[in-house]
């Protein structure tokens, strides 16, 4: 990885990981990594792969792009608010999805 790039990544794991209020240790066990590599990762220490990056966005709710760039996709067709309705939708039971469900087709019908 380029070293603009490994700084961009370094810098936007942190800025996003304190923006969420997250301690190293937190998102770590969001991204199923270790915490020492998360440091490492902030530092420039160390080169995540592919599926690091991957795991760190979604724990952080952001796309690997936004990881790797300051910039959001100019074609995302996601706003904040679908992804804070997906991350809501996850939670639930399947017996509550389905009330849900049910709820919303009532309310389009109308």
């Amino acid at each position: 990885m380029p070293s603009d790039l490994l700084a961009t990544l370094a810098q936007r794991v942190k800025a996003l990981r304190l923006k969420r209020r997250l301690t190293q240790d937190a998102l770590a066990s969001r991204a199923s990594i270790s915490p020492a590599f998360v440091a490492h990762i902030e530092n420039r220490n160390r080169t995540p792969s592919l599926e690091v990056v991957e795991a760190l966005a979604e724990a952080l709710h952001v796309s690997p792009w936004e990881l790797l760039t300051d910039r959001r996709l100019p074609s995302d067709p996601y706003t904040a608010t679908d992804r804070n309705l997906a991350r809501a939708l996850r939670s639930l039971t399947p017996p509550d999805l389905d009330l849900l469900l049910d709820l919303a087709r009532r309310l389009a019908a109308h």
